[in-house]
């Protein structure tokens, strides 16, 4: 990478809290409403539509087409 390129985002696991919330993957997603969760996380069902934007802060959340919980990840 030359020098004067910009350095991408951190969105590793624990730069929005990721990391300690992956004992709810499996779960359903009722068990999100009481975490009190940062303002800018994202539930994405299947076939949401998303901005791909990478936010080291922002949550985002993956569930299945039954509400299950698949994915944490930052960005």
């Amino acid at each position: 990478m030359p020098a004067d390129a910009p350095t991408p985002p951190d969105v590793s696991q624990d730069s929005c809290g990721a990391g300690k919330l992956m004992y709810l993957k499996g779960k359903d997603q009722a068990v999100l409403q009481d975490l009190g969760l940062p303002g800018n996380t994202r539930v994405l069902a299947p076939d949401t539509f998303y901005t791909q934007d990478a936010l080291p802060d922002r949550l985002n959340i993956n569930t299945d087409e039954a509400g299950i919980i698949t994915r944490i990840w930052c960005g």
